[in-house]
């Protein structure tokens, strides 16, 4: 015997299995356990929180109010009285159109003017106006564009007027001063879009020191001055600085830093540090939240045309090596750098990241296929933009949308500690990384649920945020998908004790029962265990030939036509056929 069973499998494989199994299923016991553990927690510090502050919504500020809600003119005295009644007026100063209705100005935001143009009609000069106004929706609904429309929803709302001038030069002038005017506000209203939330960043306090951390040649993203561009990145008292090769500088503050991440080139293009930043910051005329310096350390492009070798080209061999050296040289300066900042800024101050690439995982995130790494504290991609940065700790729960063990696919959604954030999607992730992903989560204490279909989010959130303290008496997560996650176990628990072995009731009357027949058969079953159970150490080819010498001594032994047609059989019969016929002997 050598320790293999009826069909050639070591037993040793078997039972390695088996223990295999049994500790998956022990894992997922205890993260079972610990996510229930989490829920109780999350639930009991929500209902502290809404006893704080009282079940009231935070509000904002009232920031902005006035050209929000369209108002030209905050009272009589700054309204223009010198202009004339009868006559159109664009007020560039207040952004407003001044038009004229039964002999007096109105007033109209240019935020609520949608546009002009002429109307053709035989020797007049015409002006169409049209105005922003609620459009018709679904089911009768009416829906409004923009704030100034949602806070009167009962008025009544001018489409548009027409108003006939007295020259063609008039009309072409009017046409040309709203238009200019309209323009000039969508660009001042982009600039304000762009610099909100920027905060002024203190004052960079250089090093006097020379020996302070430096890394060249390297490359920043967003580029400085809208070109590809080297430079040297530099870390002072309160702050790093890259100086591009223009002179031009980017100064980031450590107190401004949210996240600084470290990653090597480990079959990656480029080696790369990140920093996620706490408030944007203005790059040239671009708005970031997050800035990179990095070095190519492998040429992303490379023609192969003019480069045809044989895979045994000692060039070619040469030329790994030196991509492998350089590499190494690369990250092993960017480690140098890391480490320096750490002793001189201090942990406390700053600590760098770096990911882990064996919990790695495919998915669709920024509508790009990419690979996504977890490190400590976030989930990351950043070796090309746009790029990804989800902090763990904003994430109140995780829930893995389409699992279902027929799809190769699943998606997962972040929900935010702040509702009124939208949730975070990852797209078509690999099944095969659930098991990692859910040992992931589970280990940085994150609630996490699962769900068969894809849900409605931006409807299920404005239902929680609307009255929150009912939403967490309801159940909150835990009624919505916890009790999906208990019928899925269930109905495992019932497949598994469906497949268990139901012993035979030895009351039931048996039809061989008293039977002669009966009684030949039972004894020949038993016969036929007891031979697989003397013969279950042997293999495949070992039963083969131990039918085939059989054979030949039953050839032998008979006559010449017994030898005849034994061996015809013998020629006939296949190896299947010989090993049952053994195994029935």
């Amino acid at each position: 015997a050598d320790g293999r069973g009826a069909k050639g499998v070591p037993r040793h494989s078997r039972r390695r299995a088996q223990q295999v199994d049994v500790a998956k299923e022990s894992e997922a016991a205890k993260r079972r356990d610990h996510q229930k553990e989490l829920w109780e927690q999350m639930k009991a510090d929500a209902l502290e929180k809404l006893e704080e502050s009282g079940g009231k919504k935070e509000e904002g500020g009232k920031k902005g109010d006035r050209e929000r809600l369209a108002i030209s003119y905050d009272s009589r005295t700054s309204f223009p009285h010198n202009v004339p009644r009868n006559r159109i007026h664009v007020d560039h100063k207040n952004d407003t159109l001044l038009l004229p209705v039964y002999g007096d100005l109105v007033p109209f935001h240019i935020s609520i003017v949608r546009g002009c143009s002429r109307v053709q009609a035989d020797d007049q000069h015409e002006l169409r106006i049209n105005f922003v106004s609620p459009s018709g929706g679904p089911g009768g609904q009416s829906i409004t564009s923009t704030p100034a429309l949602a806070t009167n929803p009962h008025s009544v709302f001018v489409r548009e007027v027409t108003y006939r001038l007295g020259s063609e030069r008039q009309l072409t002038t009017v046409m040309r001063q709203i238009k200019e005017l309209r323009k000039r506000w969508q660009q001042s209203k982009a600039m304000k879009e762009k610099i909100e939330g920027i905060v002024q960043q203190d004052a960079l306090v250089l090093s006097s020191s020379r020996n302070n951390p430096k890394l060249y040649n390297l490359l920043i993203r967003p580029n400085v001055g809208g070109r590809r561009a080297t430079g040297t990145l530099e870390a002072h008292k309160n702050g790093f600085r890259f100086i591009g090769g223009k002179g031009q500088h980017v100064d980031i503050m450590y107190n401004n830093i949210r996240h600084a991440i470290f990653q090597p080139a480990k079959n990656t293009l480029i080696t790369v540090i990140h920093f996620h930043l706490r408030n944007a910051i203005m790059i040239g005329r671009k708005r970031t939240m997050d800035v990179q310096v990095y070095v190519e350390v492998v040429e992303a492009i490379r023609d192969i045309e003019k480069e045809r070798r044989s895979a045994w080209d000692q060039d070619e061999m040469d030329e790994e090596q030196r991509e492998r050296e350089h590499r190494r040289k690369w990250n092993d300066m960017f480690r140098k750098f890391v480490g320096h900042c750490e002793q001189v800024i201090g942990l406390d101050t700053l600590e760098f990241d770096s990911p882990y690439p064996e919990l790695g995982f495919f998915g669709v995130a920024e509508r790009n296929n990419v690979k996504l790494y977890p490190t400590v504290n976030c989930l990351i991609h950043i070796l090309d933009p746009p790029f990804f940065v989800l902090t763990l700790e904003d994430v109140e729960v995780t829930v893995f949308e389409r699992v279902n063990y027929g799809l190769k696919n699943f998606d997962m959604t972040f929900v935010f500690k702040n509702w009124t954030i939208t949730p975070k999607r990852i797209d078509s992730v690999p099944m095969e990384s659930l098991d990692k992903i859910e040992e992931w989560l589970d280990s940085c204490d994150m609630k996490y649920y699962k769900s068969k279909a894809n849900l409605n989010w931006k409807s299920l959130m404005k239902m929680a945020t609307a009255d929150p303290e009912e939403f967490w008496e309801q159940g909150a997560w835990e009624g919505m998908f916890g009790s999906s996650e208990e019928e899925e176990d269930a109905g495992e628990d019932s497949e598994d004790d469906s497949d268990a072995f139901v012993p035979p009731d030895d009351s039931a009357p048996s039809s061989s029962e008293g039977s002669d027949y009966g009684e030949e058969e039972e004894e020949d079953v038993l016969d036929s265990d007891v031979v697989s159970d003397d013969e279950s150490g042997m293999d495949w080819s070992e039963l083969e030939e131990e039918a085939e010498r059989e054979d030949r001594k039953r050839n032998f032994d008979g006559d010449q036509g017994s030898r005849k047609r034994s061996r015809d059989d013998s020629d006939s019969d296949g190896p299947n056929d010989r090993y049952k016929r053994k195994r029935k002997r």
